[in-house]
């Protein structure tokens, strides 16, 4: 792990989304800036790192915490290619902020670069993967998290199909608004809960999975979306170079 404390630190998934239970673990994200040495010479290229309670290869349990660390680099990389889950850490709400530097909050506010129409299929084709997963015509299903005590008491697994419909939710949002609202809105955090409680059925959270989607394929193919085709490297670019200037004092 990088020894440069983090610039950002932040509670994300289900309790930054506000659909935790008693039952939840606490998922952080932290940023590091890389030394000279790593970034430029021929220190260590590990891009990111994971610390956590539970044990390899076992379930986190309720209470359990997990933290995540990536290189500020790879970070940015990741989040411009669209990729869901490192959109928590920018749009979270400041109370799941745990950790920030003026580099940190920098990056925050300039969240809005990372969206684009990339962002949406990314969002969409990541649901829709999981879905086949969750129906078991996925080529990956050693992959899936398989909690049989949810299939036995709901007859399927409520908790992924949760993380599904809420990255359909998600697409639509982005898509339609150009923003993305964590925590999400009272109506969307209720129905996501009911599906995590297992009170709806199967068939009902794939319906309305396949209504977010379908609606937001529409709007892309409207040419309509709320956020562009791509998303702005170039002020993204810019900020990454002077943010490792300035950390290296070499402005």
């Amino acid at each position: 792990m990088s020894p440069n404390p983090a610039v950002l630190r932040v509670i994300v998934g289900s309790q930054a989304y506000g659909v935790a239970t008693d039952q939840s673990d606490t998922d952080i994200i932290a940023i590091t800036v890389d030394s000279p040495q790593h970034l430029i010479g021929l220190g260590s290229r590990t891009k990111a790192t994971v610390q956590r309670d539970a044990g390899h290869g076992e379930r986190s349990r309720a209470g359990d915490t997990e933290t995540t660390t990536y290189r500020l680099r790879h970070f940015v990389q990741l989040a411009s290619q669209g990729n869901p889950h490192l959109l928590d850490p920018l749009f979270a709400a400041p109370d799941m902020v745990l950790e920030v530097t003026d580099l940190g909050r920098q990056l925050r506010q300039m969240r809005h670069a990372f969206l684009s129409v990339r962002t949406v299929h990314r969002c969409l084709g990541y649901a829709e993967s999981q879905k086949q997963l969750l129906l078991g015509r996925g080529t990956r299903q050693s992959r899936m998290p398989k909690r049989r005590e949810l299939i036995e008491m709901h007859g399927y697994d409520t908790k992924y199909a949760g993380h599904i419909l809420r990255l359909g939710i998600q697409a639509h949002e982005v898509a339609t608004t150009g923003d993305l609202q964590l925590p999400m809105y009272a109506g969307d955090r209720d129905l996501v809960r009911a599906v995590r409680a297992g009170q709806v059925a199967l068939s009902g959270v794939l319906s309305r999975f396949d209504a977010y989607a379908d609606a937001t394929r529409k709007v892309l193919n409207s040419g309509r979306c709320a956020v562009p085709e791509r998303p702005d490297i170039a002020s993204v670019d810019r900020w990454l170079i002077d943010a490792h200037r300035d950390c290296w004092g070499w402005g």
